[in-house]
């Protein structure tokens, strides 16, 4: 007589269970690996690229803001100022608020020819999360500045803050340091909870800063 008794070459169903078991947490494993690189790589473009923004955008104000002067006007025999106070909103924001407003002046000249000169007024604001810029031609003849309007300075601010300090305490006549800081968070807050980055910059304003 034949034995049927033999042995079974396959597996079982609990084998297969387990396999499929630590072959789904390796593939979860793997998984969280590649999102938490791929999460940390995002993180820190996203932070590169917003300092090289941050620091176009202060770059920016900070000239124009140090271009902020009185109107003049200059004949054979007198020079005529009719002063125009950098105003300034010193303190902390995150909601819309005006920032500043300044004027640019150029001088009007009527000696041996006539230049028409010019005056520029300024305008910094918060609005919706964004910093804007408007620059409006008030008197005199166009060409000599670039007008704006509204135009965006920052977007995805959460911050700002604006203090005024003398130059140099020793010399009042040196003007002021207009001091900026910025935040700027990351515009997918649920994928990136309190990601920010800030910079800082100074502007030097030589006409008087008065509050706005």
């Amino acid at each position: 007589m034949f034995n049927r008794s033999r042995k079974s070459s396959g597996v079982t169903i609990t084998e297969v269970l387990i396999g499929s078991a630590i072959l789904s947490l390796f593939l979860l494993f793997g998984y969280r690996v590649f999102f938490g690189v791929s999460a940390g790589f995002s993180r820190g473009n996203w932070a590169l690229s917003t300092q090289n923004s941050l620091r176009n955008a202060l770059n920016f104000v900070r000239e124009e803001m140090q271009k902020a002067s009185h109107r003049t006007e200059i004949t054979v025999s007198t020079v005529d100022v009719t002063n125009r106070p950098f105003q300034l909103n010193e303190g902390t924001f995150d909601s819309n608020t005006q920032l500043a407003e300044w004027s640019i002046g150029i001088p009007f000249r009527t000696t041996a020819a006539v230049d028409p000169g010019a005056v520029y007024q300024c305008r910094l604001f918060l609005e919706n999360g964004a910093i804007r810029y408007t620059k409006t031609l008030a008197e005199g003849s166009p060409g000599v500045e670039r007008l704006y309007n509204n135009h965006l300075v920052l977007d995805n601010v959460a911050l700002i803050e604006l203090e005024a300090v003398p130059f140099d305490p020793d010399n009042i006549a040196t003007g002021s340091l207009i001091i900026m800081r910025i935040e700027v968070e990351h515009p997918d807050r649920v994928r990136y909870p309190g990601l920010r980055a800030e910079a800082e910059t100074g502007a030097r304003v030589e006409v008087e800063v008065t509050g706005l």
